[in-house]
This record gives C-alpha cells, structure tokens and sequence, in this order.
C-alpha cells in the first residue's frame, strides 16, 4: 500500500467515528485534563487530523479549535511510529517559526502520542504542551501512552454506541411486524427483497450465525441407532 492508499484508508478509519466538529464530551475533557496534571503542563489537547486541519476534542488550558495542517504538530506526529518529542520547538528547524511558537501560545515543549486504532490507523494525537523547554520523564510518558489507549477506547464506545441506536432505530422504522414467509422462513427487507432471517439481521445489525443442531432436532433427524439384538 503506497502513501496515498495509507492516507485514504487512514481518513476512512477517522471518519467512520463520527467525531469530527462534534460537541465537547466529559470524558475526552477528562482525559485531556489528567494528561495535563500527570505531565505538570499547562497545556493539553485530543487532537485529530483529517485531510485539511488538527481538530481538538478535548483541551486543557487552551480553547478547543482548529489548526490548518500546515501549521500543526501532530500532523508531523502521525509520520512517527512513536511518541513525538519536541523539547524546544524555538530551537527545532521545523517549529522555529511556526505560528504558534513564534505567537500564542507560544509553545516550546510538544509531546505527542499517537492515537492509534485497532487496525493501525493513525488518528491524531494526545498532545501536552508547555511554554517552556523541558523533557518528560519515563513514567509519564507511559502514563501519556495509557490515556492515548483510553482515547481509542473512548472513540470505540461512541461508534458502538451510534451503530446500536442507529439498528434500534432501523428495528423501530420496520413496525411491530416484519413479514416472513410462512413456509421457508424468509424475511422481506425494506428494499422488497426476500432474505433468509440471519442474512435479514445480519444486514440490519451486522450480526453473524454459526450453524448447528439443537437438542429437539438431534432427535428427530439423527435418531441414535438401534442397539444391535
């Protein structure tokens, strides 16, 4: 898979969560304010990054908003494979004269860790930030690596959450009868096609069926053989 390729499946992966430009959610706020108190920083952010800008969810010490990729650092931390460190952005040829270090809020020390779902697409970041140079220690960059792993978790829960009310819904549009054919047991959908009922539920919820024999027709199909005389 070429860059492009990446970046596409990457984008599709971030908006399947349905969470860009939506309203700011406590545990996000959360999250964002321990990283901050953990890492003795002023600043925090749960940035994500689509095609044109990083986009905050959630942020400690700043307004949420927006910044246009060009200037942003977590589009250069979702090129690592770890966590990005920048201990003096002044000082650093590719943040010495970023807006945002030359301007408010004046950042000096970015860390970024990636926001990584469970198919290895890059999401944007768990940023802290400070106005001054310095370092992380060890244990806080892990604690920094666990609350990124809870942002993903956290985004998950959403879009399960909106998948279920969407299937409820979709049960709720169908009525209190669904039409079933009275000899093979299809089902009839919205779009007037005849289904078996688990290709039916699988459609409507994404559910999957495994195939077996019940304990009934064990017995009435694969009688046990008579004992010999």
């Amino acid at each position: 898979m070429n860059s492009d390729q990446k970046e596409r499946a990457r984008l599709a992966a971030l908006h399947s969560y349905a969470v860009l430009d939506t309203r700011s959610e406590a545990a996000f706020d959360e999250i964002a304010t321990m990283a901050a108190e953990l890492c003795e920083v002023p600043i925090a952010v749960v940035s994500l990054v689509d095609e044109h800008r990083q986009w905050s969810k959630a942020a400690h010490g700043c307004p949420r908003g927006e910044v246009e990729r060009g200037r942003s650092f977590c589009t250069h931390a979702i090129e690592f494979d770890d966590a990005l460190i920048v201990r003096d952005a002044a000082r650093d040829a590719r943040f010495h004269d970023n807006a945002m270090v030359v301007g408010e809020p004046h950042i000096r020390f970015y860390a970024g860790q990636l926001l990584v779902d469970g198919q290895g697409h890059k999401l944007g970041s768990l940023c802290v930030i400070d106005r001054r140079p310095r370092e992380l220690a060890a244990s806080q960059l892990r604690t920094l690596r666990r609350l990124a792993s809870h942002v993903i978790h956290l985004l998950e829960l959403r879009r399960s959450s909106r998948e279920l009310a969407a299937c409820l819904q979709r049960v709720d549009d169908l009525g209190e009868l669904v039409p079933m054919c009275g000899h093979c047991h299809s089902v009839r959908s919205e779009d007037e096609r005849w289904q078996r009922i688990e290709h039916f539920l699988q459609d409507l919820n994404g559910a999957r069926f495994t195939h077996g024999v019940c304990p009934t027709c064990m017995l009435q199909h694969y009688p046990a053989p008579a004992p010999a005389p």
